[in-house]
């Protein structure tokens, strides 16, 4: 069973669509590697790390590994230091300092993190992680396009529709849609009202349906059931954070551990108390004293400073009333075992689920017969491209039989592919027809305009133009026993006619502009056919750049692959 979403692998360059959250404190780099080895997107967390760990952190990965990983920086304002808001915070504090028998006015270290700043984006330069992400939008212009630069994907959090949109604007690769149960600081940018906070499986398909680049579901999800449910609402990949705090390569103090194992669903709260901004984590002492959130925190990260004496004289006490214990609000799903084998049993239980529910439907499926690198291979990229799933059946030309010793003439009396057996049982064939009929199946991928429309006959007029002089053309050199002189009669033809597909790709990347369409997929497989006819197509550039420009696409090299061509 393969994944629903293969884009979103061919984004990451990973082998299975589950992301390990960036939690800052409790990930180090032997979690990153686990994740990434067991196929996952493993994730350093660099918030609050200076620059010499980080490039001690990610040295020893490289050292251990070459698969991708995520690298994960704030990117908030500092704040500017209030010495009256910091009185008034140390007030609130002061009872709780006189309880512990600690000086109430001595000095408290200072409570920060760096934003994405020169330093780290020069760290990102050097060491050209595949993936970098943002959390609280993203940094400024010409720090994010020297990100870009390396050749680096760029992901960043949205916790509303608009901040989905925000980003998709400028230039975001995918995005993660953090549902309100997520666990830790929420990723808001754009608004500080947590009151209009959206939980995950109504905030996912919204964003879904109001960007064009992948969505990556975040809070709440723990399981395989979680994961299922976020690719039914149309995520492509998910974002684990809390599942992973229970496993062995996180550095938690053992009373938050022990905190987590407690935990359940109502347990947890939005609390602005240990950073100055809202962050999920387990109620504790002073978050049901002061109120998880509080308008006496000083801005965001400067709270913590005053805490810090506070939690250390408390956990040596064996109470964790001043920890920042952040889980989200699935941790009573959660299992203790090792990252990698987390990441493994997420997938496994992932697949079984949806392998089941494949089996359900497969007396449904609709069926494509192809024989491989035939014109049966048009129809069957556009199935890969808008994710239909069909089941693949192979014929041998020769003998006429499929590949489970069926007489292919009782399902296409002509005995050519390809032919489409639909769920009701009816049959189509012609490649021009099933690549239409597929794209229409969905509309919202683009792949062929709407009907009626001027770009709707600008496809059909180039898939007539294909059918009749390119397809047509190449016939003759299948067939055995082709006289020779019709050979060259016809590799002149095509000649010509390619000519003509190379004056029309002159000014745009497909055959009717700058949208790949169920065109460019026909002539793509038309045109790997010149080898047969011995055809040389490296006098015309546009033609090679538009076959190189559709070899690249995800769902053609999946179809290369399907068909045993790769």
């Amino acid at each position: 069973m393969a994944w629903p979403n293969q884009n979103i692998l061919a984004l990451l360059g990973v082998e299975h669509p589950i992301i390990q959250a960036p939690m800052a404190g409790p990930v180090f780099g032997d979690m990153v590697v686990a994740v990434a080895e067991a196929g996952g997107l493993g994730s350093l967390p660099c918030a609050t790390m200076g620059a010499a760990q980080i490039r001690q952190e990610l040295t020893a990965i490289r050292q251990q590994i070459s698969k991708p990983i995520n690298v994960n920086f704030f990117c908030h304002r500092p704040p500017v230091a209030d010495a009256g808001e910091e009185a008034r915070w140390r007030a609130v504090l002061r009872p709780y300092y006189v309880e512990y028998g600690l000086d109430p006015d001595a000095p408290v270290p200072t409570s920060n993190r760096t934003p994405f700043d020169d330093e780290m984006c020069s760290l990102v330069e050097e060491f050209r992680p595949e993936i970098v992400s943002f959390h609280f939008g993203l940094p400024a212009d010409d720090l994010l396009r020297r990100v870009k630069a390396t050749g680096a994907k760029v992901l960043s959090s949205a916790t509303t529709v608009r901040e989905a949109r925000w980003l998709e604007e400028h230039g975001c690769d995918a995005i993660i849609a953090q549902g309100f149960e997520a666990g830790g600081h929420r990723g808001n940018f754009l608004s500080d009202d947590i009151s209009t906070q959206v939980g995950t499986f109504a905030l996912v398909p919204q964003v879904v349906d109001a960007v064009s680049v992948p969505v990556i579901a975040a809070g709440g999800i723990a399981d395989a059931r979680g994961i299922v449910a976020a690719f039914a609402l149309g995520a492509a990949a998910v974002q684990i954070g809390t599942a992973y705090l229970f496993t062995s390569q996180a550095r938690l103090a053992p009373l938050h551990r022990a905190a987590l194992h407690g935990a359940s669903a109502d347990e947890t709260a939005l609390t602005n108390i240990f950073t100055g901004r809202p962050a999920r984590g387990i109620v504790n002492r002073v978050m049901r004293e002061r109120g998880p959130m509080t308008k006496d925190a000083p801005a965001f990260p400067l709270a913590g400073g005053a805490l810090a004496p506070l939690r250390t004289a408390a956990e040596g006490a064996g109470h964790d009333g001043f920890m920042s214990l952040w889980a989200g609000q699935s941790a009573a799903l959660c299992q203790d075992m090792p990252a990698g084998a987390l990441t493994g049993k997420l997938a496994a239980e992932t697949l079984r689920i949806l392998e089941s529910a494949f089996s359900q439907q497969e007396l449904n499926l609709m069926k494509l017969y192809y024989s491989p690198g035939s014109c049966a291979m048009a129809p069957h990229i556009v199935a890969n491209e808008a994710e239909i799933p069909v089941e693949l059946i192979r014929v041998d030309l020769a003998s006429k039989k499929t590949e489970k010793g069926d007489d292919y003439f009782a399902v296409n009396p002509h005995g050519y592919v390809p032919t489409l057996t639909l769920d009701d049982g009816q049959t189509l064939t012609e490649a021009s027809l099933l690549v239409q009929y597929l794209g229409d199946l969905k509309p919202e991928t683009g792949l062929i305009p709407a009907a009626g429309t001027m770009e709707r006959y600008r496809v059909q007029q180039a898939l007539v133009f294909i059918s009749t002089e390119l397809h047509k053309s190449f016939s003759p050199f299948f067939k055995p026993g082709t006289p020779e002189d019709t050979k060259t009669a016809n590799r002149a033809l095509l000649g010509r006619r390619v000519e003509q597909v190379d004056r029309q790709l002159a000014d745009r990347t497909f055959l009717t502009g700058e949208t790949f369409t169920v065109a460019d997929a026909y002539l793509f497989t038309i045109l790997n056919w010149a080898k047969f006819a011995n055809l040389d197509l490296s006098g015309f550039p546009n033609v090679q750049r538009f076959m190189a420009a559709v070899a690249a696409r995800p769902a053609v090299q999946k179809t290369r692959q399907e068909q045993g061509l790769a």
